[in-house]
């Protein structure tokens, strides 16, 4: 029976039965079934739409994975005619395949020295900067003359470009990204006018909380976000290992589009170059015994 045939009977567990096919959580299974505004039946089933491309897109992946497994293995076969294995340059990806999918993972991603070092001291700075931060306090930062730093300027950008919107972004989908930072403006001008009416100035409670409350959220999920990208081996930003930390916890696949956050502290450029000398090295390893069994022939 196809998938689309339960419409055409308007049967309620036809209709729970093929969400729960496709992967929708029960709890949302339940609130679609009793929502009662299509805006909102709009909104899950969008969010539903996301996470199936998400993971058409991982088993595209997989699949590409494995006939690259498949293609390195015929290779394999055709170096050693005789049957007899050379554990070194066996190929050194794993295919895993459950009920549900198919993976294929190689070793496990690890920073590189340069890289995992550069973390560190960047996680040692904002830990510095958050206490800092905090010692100078709202009462520094509601002076006048604060907002005339180009600096202050500079971390309140960071904190909207990676604090709120790379962090949802690589999270949930791009989408929350932008949400989350237009609920932030909302609240931003509720804010300013509360101010003006309150005390009689835009720069002052409750408006100056939001700006000084984001920089310390910036500085606060980038120490924590160092630790994490070494953990999981994520290159890039740091913040696009809080990214993947919350697609793990949410079991959503990987995106399509797996390039290395862009940060502005140039770690995914070092990121790049060490995975270049690494695969450079591979590849000279795995030429090495073959050269030396051609010259012994």
């Amino acid at each position: 029976m196809e998938p689309t045939l339960w419409i055409a009977s308007d049967s309620i567990a036809g209709a729970t039965r093929t969400l729960r096919e496709q992967g929708m959580p029960p709890e949302e299974i339940e609130t679609v079934l009793d929502v009662e505004e299509p805006q909102v039946l709009r909104t899950y089933m969008e969010l539903h739409r996301q996470r199936l491309d998400e993971r058409l897109a991982a088993e595209r992946r997989a699949l590409a994975g494995v006939e690259r497994f498949l293609a390195l293995a015929i290779l394999e076969r055709t170096d050693h005619p005789t049957g007899r294995e050379d554990t070194r340059s066996r190929p050194t990806k794993e295919v895993r395949m459950t009920e549900h999918d198919v993976q294929v993972t190689a070793h496990r991603r690890k920073i590189g020295p340069v890289s995992a070092a550069c973390r560190l001291a960047l996680t040692g700075v904002t830990v510095w900067s958050a206490v800092n931060w905090t010692s100078a306090g709202i009462g520094w930062f509601s002076r006048t003359t604060t907002i005339t730093d180009p600096g202050i300027w500079l971390l309140i950008g960071l904190g909207i470009y990676y604090g709120l919107y790379q962090t949802a972004a690589s999270g949930f989908g791009q989408r929350w990204g932008i949400r989350t930072v237009i609920a932030f403006a909302v609240v931003l001008a509720g804010a300013s006018v509360t101010a003006v009416v309150t005390e009689g100035e835009l720069w002052a409670s409750p408006l100056t909380w939001l700006p000084y409350g984001l920089v310390l959220w910036f500085f606060v999920t980038t120490a924590i976000a160092g630790p994490i990208s070494l953990a999981q081996g994520t290159p890039g930003c740091e913040f696009g290992a809080l990214g993947e930390l919350i697609r793990r916890l949410r079991g959503v696949p990987e995106p399509e589009r797996a390039d290395a956050m862009w940060c502005i502290a140039g770690l995914h450029r070092i990121d790049a170059w060490e995975a270049r000398r690494a695969e450079a090295r591979e590849r000279h390893k795995s030429r090495s015994p073959r050269s030396a069994g051609e010259r012994r022939g």
